[in-house]
Formats: structure tokens, C-alpha cells, sequence
């Protein structure tokens, strides 16, 4: 990221930075050694040139030039720390200088002092509100702080042409981040037309033309992308997603089992809806549920009056049971209608949501919780939950004969629902899920 971002800003710097103090200097063996110093930097040969900017700075130590570029180079070689002393004793010297402001400000930021790193870029913007670098680097921390509409403002007021790939990538990322598709396709094909082979915009172009339901355009894109590299799974899944789309079935499965070669040779598990493209049994019907989970309905396990959701987690999923649909990692979700209810009613008044804000955290907390400390209870206090309609709940743990923790777990909710949930695991894989648990139930929809 460092050389990319300097790589915009190189050459005006440049300029300024070798020849502006050559002739205060005065001598040829000096102008040699500056000459030899814009060598080395064209080359990224940062330490050859930081030795022979030390030896002038031995002779000249308030030498701008040699302060501006020792600033540049230890920049260049990790050392922002150092940047930033030669940078300030730089701008004790020349106060003004617009293009130091912006290099402090990206040594600021990689030191990670970001209010700093904003002051700098603010006050090279209020000497020259036409640099576009600063305005290209400001935009860049917008847009890491999630605040895309003032990034989106910098961006365009950095963009003169078509030419700088960096800050295509960068407009055309705001845009998605803004769901404004169209214009991030845009951005995306004139980086293509920079770069025609470049992986990582032909992964992009595939995203968006997906998000704007161009299926066909997205397998194309995802096409050239994996001739490129042909063993990413994400792009696989995200070109077999676009195969079912259009109900292209021979594709679609020809996607999933070359991922699940894939991650067989990775040791990776496959996941869930992979693993569907390879299933051919007539009575489950599928179901894509947020995230990474998936979930569906055994037909033989539906009458007028009941429905069984099955439902798995595939980061954990393995030795799948194909007879009874059973998981090592995994639950089921079954809702029985009330024989006193309006018998035409819909049963289909359940669905089972894994929130989000349990799969973000889920990584980070989940080792701390254990299925055998179960909080349903505490969780579900029906006068808390009242609103949800569940006036009664009732718990308890067995193991079956592999030896799996059951959890099993019933309310009724009232308009008359019974709602039972299992879940079950390995007893020697029994962690992960007692938060799973609180999300699972308190994320039942239930239309009364």
C-alpha cells in the first residue's frame, strides 16, 4: 500500500525535491551525488539513496532537498518515524510547502495517528485546493472510516483523466460501497481497458455486473478472471451463484465439484450450498438463510399442520449422515400448528435467521461459550420476550447413542405454536454454539 500511494504523489515530489536546491548548493560533486540520489529512487533503491542523502546532509544539514527526500526514503523503507523528524525540521525551514504536508500526512498514517494524518492532508489542501494528491489520501482515510460520500467527493475532485488505475480502483470501490453499481462498472472497465489481464479487476467487474443481475456478464468476467487463476473458490462460488441464477444446472455443478476438489486438496470443508449442487434427492427443498448458513425442509417431514427446518453451519459441517439428513454440526427447527387454530392458516410462519451480528462476532467469541452452560432461560424470560409471543420455555441436554450433546428446547408461543429446536454436535466438539443458541431462537420470525 505505502509504494502505491507514493507512487502517486513520486513524481511532483520529485521534481520539486532533487532540483530545487541545486544551484544554493553550488558545487558539481554535490549535483552529482543528487543526480546519482534521483537514480537510486527511480530504481526504489531507498537505502542506497538515504546513504548518499545522509553524506550531503553531513555537509548541508538544513539542506531542503536533502530533508525532504531523506523523508521520502525512510518513508519508503517503513521507517515513517524517521519521516516524520526529517519532515518537521523540513517544514520549520519551508512552512508552506503543500507536498511535504501531504508526505507527513502518509507517514501520520502509517504510524496510525490519523487525526494527524487529516490535519496534514487539510492544510496541503488550504495552500493548494487543486493538488489532487492530497485530495486522493484524504480520500482513502473517508473511505476507511465507512464515510464514502466525503471519500466519494475527494476522489472526484482528484480524478483529471482516465489514466491513474489507484484512483479508478478507489472511485470505483466508493461507488459499490454506495450501491451505486453502474457507476463502479464504469470505473472497473477503464481500469480493464489500462490493465486488460489484471486479476483483481476482473474479480471486481464480475461483483458488480452480478449486483446489477448481469449473470452473463459476471460468469464472463469470473471466466477471464480464473484463467488467470484458476483454483480461487471465491470466485468459483461466485460464478456457480450465477450459473444457478440462470438455472444452468450442468455449470453450476460443474463449479461446485471443482471447488470441492479444490478445498479437498486444501483440507478445506466444503461448503453447504456447494454441497447442495451435488445432491440430488427429490425431498429436501433448499433455502439460503443469511451469511454463511443454510437451511432446508424435508417434504416428507411437511403436513398441513407441521414443518421441520434443518439447519447447519458449513464452517463447521462434516460426516453428513445422507439418509436422514442428520449433521455432526447442525440443528433442526420444528413448528407444529395447534389443532385448535384456524386449520387454514399457513404453516409457513417460521423462519430460522441466523443474525449477522452473531456471524461477525462469532470468531471472536465464540470459543468463550459452551453448549453444556446453556442461557436459554436467561435469555428467553417470557415476560421480557412477551412481544415475541413465547409465554413458556423449557430445556433440556441428552446425549444419543454417538454419543452427540443434544440440546433440546421447546416454547409456545401465544396464538398456539409449539416450537421445538435441537441441536446437536460431537461431545468432543462441544463448544461454539451457546451463543448460537440465543440467536438461533431470538431470531424466529413468527407472524401472529
Amino acid at each position: 500500500m505505502k509504494n502505491i500511494l507514493l507512487t502517486l504523489i513520486f513524481f511532483f515530489l520529485f521534481i520539486f525535491s532533487l532540483f530545487s536546491q541545486t544551484s544554493i548548493l553550488g558545487t558539481e560533486h554535490i549535483e552529482a551525488k543528487l543526480l546519482e540520489v534521483e537514480t537510486l529512487i527511480s530504481q526504489q533503491d531507498y537505502s542506497s539513496a538515504i546513504s548518499i542523502l545522509k553524506s550531503i546532509e553531513a555537509e548541508y544539514p538544513e539542506n531542503l532537498s536533502v530533508l525532504f527526500n531523506l523523508g521520502l526514503c525512510y518513508l519508503q523503507t517503513g521507517r515513517a518515524d524517521i519521516t516524520k523528524r526529517y519532515l518537521n525540521k523540513y517544514m520549520e525551514l519551508e512552512k508552506k510547502d503543500y507536498a511535504a504536508y501531504n508526505l507527513l500526512g502518509i507517514a501520520f498514517e502509517n504510524l496510525g495517528e490519523i487525526d494527524s494524518s487529516f490535519a496534514c492532508f487539510n492544510k496541503a489542501i488550504k495552500i493548494n485546493d487543486k493538488l489532487p494528491e492530497a485530495y486522493f489520501n484524504r480520500g482513502r482515510l473517508y473511505f476507511s472510516q465507512s464515510k464514502f460520500e466525503l471519500a466519494l467527493k475527494d476522489f472526484l475532485k482528484a480524478k483529471s483523466d482516465d489514466k491513474n488505475f489507484n484512483l479508478n480502483m478507489m472511485l470505483a470501490q466508493t461507488y459499490y460501497a454506495l450501491g451505486k453499481y453502474a457507476e463502479a462498472l464504469k470505473e472497473y472497465k477503464v481500469n480493464l481497458d489500462l490493465k486488460p489481464n489484471d486479476f483483481l479487476v476482473l474479480k471486481n467487474l464480475g461483483n458488480t455486473a452480478s449486483q446489477l443481475k448481469d449473470f452473463k456478464a459476471a460468469i464472463e468476467y469470473y471466466s477471464q478472471a480464473l484463467e488467470i487463476q484458476d483454483d480461487d473458490v471465491d470466485i468459483l462460488n461466485n460464478r456457480m451463484l450465477c450459473y444457478n441464477e440462470l438455472e444452468d444446472s450442468e455449470n453450476s455443478e460443474k463449479d461446485a465439484q471443482r471447488i470441492k476438489d479444490i478445498q479437498a486438496e486444501k483440507g478445506v470443508q466444503i461448503s453447504m450450498l456447494q454441497y447442495k449442487m451435488l445432491r440430488s434427492e427429490d425431498d429436501v427443498i433448499w433455502m439460503r438463510i443469511p451469511k454463511n448458513w443454510r437451511a432446508f425442509v424435508s417434504d416428507n417431514a411437511k403436513s398441513k399442520d407441521s414443518v421441520i427446518i434443518k439447519f447447519f453451519n458449513p464452517d463447521f459441517e462434516h460426516n453428513v449422515n445422507k439418509e436422514n439428513f442428520t449433521y455432526s454440526f447442525g440443528g433442526e427447527l420444528k413448528i407444529i400448528k395447534n389443532i385448535s387454530l384456524d386449520t387454514s392458516q399457513s404453516i409457513n410462519i417460521a423462519r430460522a435467521i441466523i443474525s449477522e451480528k452473531y456471524e461477525r462476532e462469532r470468531l471472536e467469541e465464540a470459543q468463550h461459550y459452551y453448549l453444556y452452560k446453556p442461557t436459554f432461560k436467561k435469555i428467553f424470560n417470557p415476560t421480557e420476550k412477551l412481544n415475541q409471543g413465547l409465554v413458556k420455555v423449557q430445556c433440556q441436554e441428552t446425549q444419543d447413542s454417538e454419543r452427540r450433546i443434544i440440546h433440546e428446547y421447546h416454547a409456545v408461543t401465544n396464538n398456539g405454536w409449539l416450537i421445538t429446536l435441537y441441536l446437536w454436535l460431537p461431545e468432543e466438539d462441544s463448544f461454539h454454539y451457546e451463543k448460537l443458541l440465543d440467536f438461533i431462537i431470538e431470531s424466529l420470525q413468527i407472524n401472529r
